[in-house]
């Protein structure tokens, strides 16, 4: 154990730079179940990332981890436990929580920090590398790659979900299709369109999409999603159609599974984005990694009597 950490204490991970992040808070709400020599609040400062208080929580012996932000502080703490046993707890409080949500944490840190540090279940989820990084919601590049470009950080914070939204939809006014070639699992898929999205949770939370499938972060497989169209006019049909629950198949989607790995290739250099954040440059190569991290959800409930097992 490092110096300053009691034995059987549990590492809270928080990021200050959160949407809806405060301190004071997530202290107050582990007291309630804990004492404070049985847990460990670390604040992350300056640049210093996740992964780095994740590792060395790991080195001093943490049986499990909590993470407190948004999607990007997760996947960062995930990044560190990749490989190991011990499993990743969510307390959200980022500008947008959609793993959380995908996996039915609790909204409210409070119900939250409960789940995280009284009774649960563990489920293994897949994951995404590329570079070295985990990413566990998604990974795209044409529309959804530029539309995180030109987001600003503030109107993230003021805005939360809805800034995505609102900069995507003017975003796709203005993209200009590209050719793509498209890799997966060693298959050559070649279209012109606007958007190559490598989806592995969190889309349920959304619009169902038009022959969408069940998507899960545990099934040891990426849904891939392809969209190509000759005009930006073409694209928010499709949104319109989505938006409206039409479950018809446009013939400008496709999906797609991969269980290796995706290469993405354009007709010109085109920004990379994973877990909304940019991330690289085009020509990029993303790998499949099966049950990467162990999650802390809710407990499962027994069934009802007279129900099946």
């Amino acid at each position: 154990m490092g110096p300053g950490v009691a034995v059987g204490s549990i590492p809270i991970i928080v990021n200050p730079k959160a949407m809806h992040a405060d301190v004071d808070k997530v202290r107050l709400q582990a007291n309630r179940w804990l004492a404070e020599d049985r847990f460990d609040l670390r604040v992350l400062e300056g640049d210093e990332r996740a992964s780095d208080a994740a590792r060395r929580a790991l080195r001093e012996g943490a049986a499990m981890i909590v993470a407190v932000g948004g999607d990007g502080t997760v996947s960062g703490v995930a990044e560190a436990l990749t490989g190991t046993d011990v499993p990743l707890a969510i307390i959200p409080m980022g500008t947008a929580n959609m793993l959380s949500e995908h996996l039915d944490v609790p909204k409210s840190p409070e119900k939250a920090m409960e789940l995280a540090l009284h009774e649960h279940s563990v489920k293994s989820i897949d994951a995404l590398r590329l570079g070295g990084r985990l990413y566990l919601l998604n990974a795209g590049v044409g529309v959804s790659s530029h539309t995180v470009r030109k987001m600003r950080h503030d109107d993230k914070r003021r805005f939360g979900l809805m800034a995505y939204i609102m900069t995507g939809a003017v975003k796709t006014l203005s993209f200009p299709p590209a050719d793509f070639r498209v890799t997966i699992d060693g298959k050559v898929h070649e279209f012109r369109g606007i958007e190559v999205s490598l989806i592995n949770a969190g889309f349920h939370v959304g619009p169902t999409l038009p022959n969408m499938p069940d998507i899960q972060p545990d099934d040891g497989s990426i849904d891939v999603l392809i969209v190509w169209t000759p005009t930006p006019a073409g694209y928010f049909r499709h949104l319109g159609r989505a938006l409206a629950s039409w479950t018809r198949v446009e013939r400008n989607v496709r999906w797609l599974k991969a269980r290796s790995e995706v290469q993405i290739e354009a007709d010109r250099v085109m920004p990379v984005q994973a877990d909304g954040d940019l991330v690289g440059e085009t020509p990029v190569r993303l790998q499949v990694v099966k049950g990467a991290v162990r999650v802390v959800v809710p407990p499962e409930l027994p069934p009802s009597p007279g129900e099946s097992t």
